[in-house]
């Protein structure tokens, strides 16, 4: 009897006991009627199950009531949450098949993909244990990127100098550079944001479309290992490559070019304002506002001040014939 009541919970343990002795009464009034001859024996033997056998039919009897009663016979039924997270992930996963489509590289590990995707304001509003998002990512496609695009350099110009190709370098993998080719795909429309995030713009937001950037390249390095990352960085720079002269290289220093052609005119030169600065230390972003004479011809965003700076130098550039009319 120790044997059958280390299977069962304790809870069962008196509903049995009855059981048993039930059992165990109708067994001896069985035998009573027997042994003075008013039951057939081999009817009895028919008609009564042994007493153990009694007692196992009435225990799963009472399993199956107690599994009822729990709720255990079906699955659960997912909360309002839930359902809506899982369409949430679900839309997730059919639009990054599109962005593999248009990135020509199918991951294998498609949770890599996610990952890249997935920004922390998201993350930090799921339940435990959350999912991971793109920060450390982030950090690694940086350093990847740095290397293949050195690497590329080295191979087009193995004679010109460390200063020349840091200068080719810096304009390639600038923040500019790879915001454009992030919006070229529409990066920002694939990310998992929260809905804070998603009221502020964050989709068109210039970091987040680059941190997501180095993040995609991450997740193909990890995916496919560097052959993989090298030949998706090579598509995609292959344009910006081309545009770099390095027997010339003023119209990458575009801080320089803007001063040239102002003093050209006539103009003093611009002067630079940090506006703004965003995100976390190891992560900053600045807003930069360039002016002539009081006047504000752009603003724009960088990873570093001399990055924005840079930045806001190309745009004034573009609206130079324009800005002139005001300033003069």
């Amino acid at each position: 009897m120790a044997a059958y009541q280390r299977r069962v919970p304790t809870l069962l343990i008196p509903m049995m006991a009855v059981s048993i002795q039930a059992g165990h009464r109708s067994s001896m009034s069985k035998t009573r009627q027997l042994s003075s001859g008013t039951v057939d024996p081999g009817e009895n033997k028919k008609a009564s199950p042994e007493p153990e056998a009694g007692f196992l039919h009435s225990l799963r009897q009472l399993m199956l009531k107690v599994r009822s009663s729990s709720g255990t016979t079906g699955p659960a039924t997912p909360s309002a949450k839930e359902s809506k997270e899982n369409r949430t992930l679900a839309e997730a996963d059919r639009r990054q098949r599109l962005l593999e489509k248009q990135i020509g590289y199918c991951f294998n590990d498609r949770l890599l993909l996610r990952r890249a995707l997935t920004h922390r304001s998201y993350a930090n509003e799921q339940p435990e244990p959350r999912p991971l998002h793109n920060e450390a990512f982030e950090f690694l496609g940086d350093a990847v990127l740095e290397f293949l695009i050195s690497s590329w350099l080295l191979e087009l110009y193995p004679k010109l100098n460390e200063g020349t190709l840091s200068k080719m370098r810096a304009y390639t993998v600038s923040a500019a550079n790879i915001q454009k080719l992030a919006a070229r795909l529409e990066l920002g429309s694939y990310l998992l944001l929260n809905r804070g995030e998603e009221k502020t713009g964050g989709r068109h937001k210039v970091a987040l479309q680059v941190d997501a950037y180095e993040a995609l390249l991450a997740a193909i390095y990890l995916d496919g290992g560097i052959e993989a990352a090298k030949n998706f960085v090579r598509r995609q720079f292959a344009p910006t490559m081309a545009e770099i002269n390095p027997q010339d290289l003023t119209p990458m220093d575009y801080k320089t070019a803007l001063q040239e052609r102002l003093q050209s005119i006539g103009l003093p030169p611009p002067q630079y304002e940090v506006i703004e600065r965003q995100g976390p230390d190891h992560r900053r972003v600045y807003q930069i506002a360039l002016s002539v004479r009081g006047i504000r011809l752009a603003t724009a965003e960088g990873t570093t001040i001399k990055g924005a700076h840079q930045a806001a130098a190309r745009e004034a550039i573009a609206n130079l014939e324009e800005a002139v009319k005001s300033i003069s």
